[in-house]
């Protein structure tokens, strides 16, 4: 009795340990072929914590916006419903806008209008080409299938 009261602690830890290594080190086997066996369940989420309750004025525009556009991940996208969009007032504004968008260096591309293009028969040289969208010279209104 003497003996167990004069040693240390850890020297006490490590007699518990020793003595019983065998049912710890099936403890330890059990435990992690249990682990194992959970790892199916284990999955990863990159969504933020919506702190703002459902019925939110943000939260709904939110997921309107995701039901319109789908899912959002590392992309911005500007969209606009508008009748008089090709308004030529309107079109140069927008395409000021996207101009001054490319000018930032933190952005990486931007796609307007002015960038998309149409691939286009040329009976001359028996070959397609890319043609710009929307004529500018001709009119504002796309032309998909001229």
């Amino acid at each position: 009795m003497k003996k167990k009261l004069t040693t240390g602690f850890w020297e006490f830890i490590a007699g518990i340990i020793l003595r019983n290594r065998i049912v710890i080190s099936v403890g330890i086997v059990l435990l992690t072929i249990f682990l194992a066996m959970q790892w199916k369940n284990v999955g990863m989420t990159y969504n933020e914590a919506n702190l703002l309750p459902k019925n939110h004025k943000a939260n709904k525009d939110y997921t309107q916006f995701l039901n319109t556009f789908g899912e959002e991940g590392n992309l911005i996208v500007i969209g606009v419903k508008d009748n008089k969009f090709f308004t030529p007032k309107a079109y140069k504004a927008w395409n000021e806008l996207m101009t001054n968008l490319k000018s930032h260096k933190e952005v990486e591309l931007v796609v307007s209008l002015n960038d998309l293009k149409k691939l286009q028969k040329n009976d001359t040289l028996e070959r397609f080409e890319l043609v710009p969208l929307i004529d500018q010279k001709k009119n504002l209104r796309p032309c998909i299938f001229s």
